[in-house]
C-alpha cells in the first residue's frame, strides 16, 4: 500500500511539473492599442468627474497653475509648460464650437429686432389681405358690366330687324359701356417678368401689387425660416460676445432655436432628414461651415427686412420653375408644424380625408406650380430659374452689405 501511495504522489509531481513547463513556455497576450487610443494622454471614463451643465459654465476659465498664484514649485511629468498651455488653449476652443452653453439668454438687442419682424410680417400679410380683397372687388365689378353689356346685346338681337330707331339706341347703349371700360382701365404689369432685386417698395411693384401676392402658406413659412435662421447667427455671436466662439454648431441647433424662439425646430417638419439640409433649403439668405457652424450671408444690422420677401419670391419662381422641368426634388414637404402661424396670408383652404392640405396649386399634400413665363424658356444651367441659379449673395462677400438691387433702402414693413 505505501508503495502505491508514494507512486502515486511521484505521478501528481510529474502532472504538475508538466504543467508548469508548458505554461512557462505559452507567452502571455499582449495589449494592442488602437491608433485613436495611440493619441490619447488621458483615459475616457464613463462618469464624469462634473455635469455637462457645470462644465459647461467652467471650462472657459480653466488654467495652468503658475508660481504667481503661490506654489513653491511645479512640475510637468508628460509634457512642458509651453505645450501643456498648447494643449489646454485648443482643448476650450474645441469645447467652445462643441459644448453648448445651457444658461445663454436672448439680448435686449434680439428681442427688439425680433419683435420688429413679427410687426413687419402682420403688416405684410396685412397688405396682402388687402390687395386680395380689391382684386376680388374689381373682378366682381367687371363681371357685372359684362353681364350688362350682353344683357344689352341680347336686347337688341331680340327687337324687330325694321326698327332702326330701336336699333340705333341699342347701338348707343353698347358704346357708352364701352367707352366707360376704356376710361376706368387701370395701370397693369407683367409680374412674372418682374426683376424682383430691382424693386424699390416691395409693397408696390406696380399697379399697387405687393411683391408677395403669390405667396401662399409654405412661402410664408420659408420666409420666417430664413430670417429665424440668419437672425439666430447674429445674436449668438452679440450675446455671448467671445471672438473664440465661431457660431452655433448644427449639432446644438434645435437648443438653440428653441432657447431664442420658444418652438421647436424638426428636419422632419420640413420634408428632410437633417438640420443641414434644412439650412440647404435656406441657402440664399444662410449656409454652413466647414466646421458645421450656421453662417448668415447677410449683414446683423440692416435698416428693412425687404430683402428677405424678395428671397422668398425669387426662390419661390426657381422652385416653380424647377417643378416645371420636372424636378420632383423641388417639392416642399412642410408639416402642418412648419406651416403653424402661416395661415392669415394663404388662399382658401380645404383639407381632404387623409389629413393633407389642398389648396390651389396643392396635391396630395405636396406643392404642386406651374412655370413662370420667361424663366420657363431660358437655359436650365445658366439663366435665372435654372438649377445652378442661386438668387441672391451666394459666392460673394459672406454677410456682406448689401447696395444697389436687392438694397436694404426700402421701407422695412
Amino acid at each position: 500500500e505505501k508503495l502505491e501511495e508514494e507512486e502515486e504522489e511521484k505521478e501528481d509531481e510529474e502532472d504538475k511539473e508538466e504543467e508548469e513547463e508548458v505554461e512557462k513556455e505559452e507567452e502571455p497576450p499582449k495589449a494592442e492599442l488602437t491608433d485613436e487610443e495611440k493619441k490619447m494622454s488621458f483615459v475616457k471614463r464613463d462618469i464624469k468627474d462634473l455635469t455637462p451643465v457645470v462644465m459647461s459654465a467652467a471650462f472657459a476659465k480653466f488654467t495652468l497653475p503658475t508660481k504667481d498664484e503661490g506654489f513653491d514649485d511645479i512640475k510637468y511629468e508628460w509634457a512642458k509648460g509651453a505645450k501643456c498651455d498648447e494643449y489646454l488653449k485648443k482643448w476650450i476652443l474645441e469645447r467652445k464650437l462643441s459644448m453648448r452653453i445651457e444658461d445663454l439668454q436672448p439680448s435686449t438687442w434680439f428681442n427688439q429686432q425680433w419683435a420688429k419682424w413679427q410687426m413687419a410680417v402682420k403688416a405684410w400679410q396685412s397688405k396682402l389681405a388687402e390687395y386680395k380683397t380689391v382684386v376680388a372687388k374689381k373682378a366682381a365689378a367687371k363681371a357685372a358690366k359684362e353681364a350688362k353689356k350682353a344683357a344689352a346685346a341680347k336686347k337688341a338681337a331680340e327687337k324687330k330687324e325694321g326698327d332702326e330707331k330701336e336699333e340705333k339706341k341699342e347701338d348707343t347703349e353698347a358704346m357708352e359701356v364701352e367707352e366707360e371700360e376704356k376710361e376706368e382701365e387701370e395701370e397693369s404689369i407683367d409680374f412674372e417678368a418682374l426683376d424682383v432685386f430691382g424693386v424699390d417698395d416691395i409693397l408696390n411693384v406696380g399697379a399697387e401689387t405687393p411683391i408677395f401676392k403669390e405667396f401662399l402658406m409654405e412661402d410664408w413659412a420659408m420666409l420666417s425660416l430664413r430670417f429665424e435662421l440668419h437672425i439666430l447667427t447674429h445674436a449668438f455671436r452679440k450675446d455671448v460676445d467671445d471672438p473664440e466662439r465661431l457660431g452655433i454648431h448644427l449639432d446644438h441647433l434645435a437648443f438653440y432655436y428653441n432657447r431664442y424662439f420658444k418652438k421647436a425646430l424638426s428636419p422632419k417638419d420640413y420634408g428632410v432628414e437633417s438640420f443641414k439640409e434644412i439650412v440647404d433649403l435656406v441657402d440664399d439668405a444662410v449656409y454652413v461651415t466647414p466646421r458645421s457652424v450656421l453662417g448668415s450671408l447677410l449683414d446683423g444690422e440692416m435698416e428693412t427686412f425687404a430683402i428677405f420677401p424678395k428671397l422668398a419670391e425669387e426662390a419661390r419662381r426657381h422652385r416653380g420653375l424647377r417643378l416645371a422641368l420636372g424636378e420632383e426634388s423641388a417639392q416642399l414637404k412642410l408639416s402642418g408644424a412648419a406651416l403653424q402661424g402661416q395661415r392669415q396670408s394663404a388662399p382658401k383652404k380645404q383639407w381632404g380625408n387623409a389629413g393633407n392640405w389642398q389648396s390651389t396649386g396643392y396635391q396630395q399634400g405636396g406643392y404642386k406650380q406651374q412655370g413662370y413665363g420667361k424663366a420657363q424658356q431660358q437655359g436650365k444651367d445658366g439663366g435665372k430659374g435654372g438649377q445652378s441659379y442661386r438668387p441672391y449673395g451666394w459666392g460673394g462677400n459672406k454677410g456682406g452689405k448689401a447696395s444697389g438691387k436687392g438694397g436694404w433702402t426700402d421701407k422695412w414693413y
